[in-house]
């Protein structure tokens, strides 16, 4: 499903796991491994894109973001851990990543397959 720069980034950077979904909504925990800088964008949009394909089965991206908001730094030595909170209608997701009580991302964006 990831291609091999995905997996190292995601094996290197984080694990995630899918916790139980709340009715249409998908619940997933991002754990940030030791030893990591301050989380930079990029890298959260990535670990939603790794939810979003293992909710859909395949690899994606995100085609259009027509909202993106970075409310908060994520720094690895205060929060070890990421609530990611998406919804997904047709090929539109939109998400919140939390650490703790902090929101730290809000997403609204279409995605596609990724062509490997």
């Amino acid at each position: 499903m990831f291609n091999k720069l995905t997996m190292m980034v995601r094996d290197d950077l984080y694990t995630l796991s899918r916790e139980s979904d709340r009715g249409a909504t998908f619940c997933f925990r991002a754990t940030i491994n030791p030893g990591q800088t301050i989380l930079t964008g990029v890298c959260t949009l990535a670990i939603l894109s790794d939810c979003v394909a293992e909710i859909c089965g395949y690899g994606v991206r995100f085609a259009q973001i027509r909202e993106c908001k970075f409310t908060a730094p994520v720094d690895p030595s205060r929060h070890t851990e990421l609530e990611c909170l998406l919804t997904i209608d047709g090929t539109t997701v939109q998400a919140t990543v939390m650490a703790e009580d902090i929101v730290v991302l809000k997403l609204k964006a279409t995605f596609v397959p990724k062509n490997d």
